[in-house]
């Protein structure tokens, strides 16, 4: 069974109260719970303080503490595209449909199973690899279609 987690001003009772216990067995009178929150409450750094900070940063830098050296961030290099080329493929895929044959009649003649030109065309991402072809796959069916891969000047 889980804890209940206590609240703020719980764990401030019972911390009074082991400090007020403490206080007593010592001698002393103990807190009210104003004085107790008073004491308790956080406080935000001195100038000093924050200076005193950054000064033992910089001295542990230069001694050459590579933890305490701080991150730099790279610059603002646009992302390279996370889009697929679709040059290729889609040449492939409308000489395939140009030439109005069947994927069977294709495939038998490319020398490539027929299954593989009709889940190429279909990308369907749920069958097999989505739609890719091996490039020697690729260039028995652009042979057969009369298709030659050039060089783009």
């Amino acid at each position: 069974m889980a804890k209940a987690k206590k609240t703020r001003a719980q764990v401030m009772s019972e911390g009074l109260a082991l400090v007020n216990m403490s206080r007593l067995q010592r001698g002393q009178e103990p807190l009210t719970p104003q004085q107790w929150a008073d004491k308790n409450r956080p406080r935000k750094p001195t100038e000093k303080a924050v200076m005193d900070a950054l000064t033992r940063k910089v001295k542990s830098i230069q001694a050459g503490d590579h933890r305490a050296a701080p991150r730099v961030r790279a610059p603002n290099v646009p992302k390279p595209s996370t889009k697929k080329p679709q040059m290729m493929d889609a040449t492939l895929k409308a000489a395939i449909r140009k030439s109005g044959r069947t994927y069977y009649d294709l495939g038998r003649a490319a020398g490539v199973a027929p299954s593989v030109i009709t889940r190429f065309m279909s990308d369907d991402p749920q069958a097999g690899r989505g739609g890719d072809l091996r490039l020697s796959t690729a260039a028995k069916i652009a042979a057969e279609l009369g298709l030659e891969l050039k060089v783009a000047t």
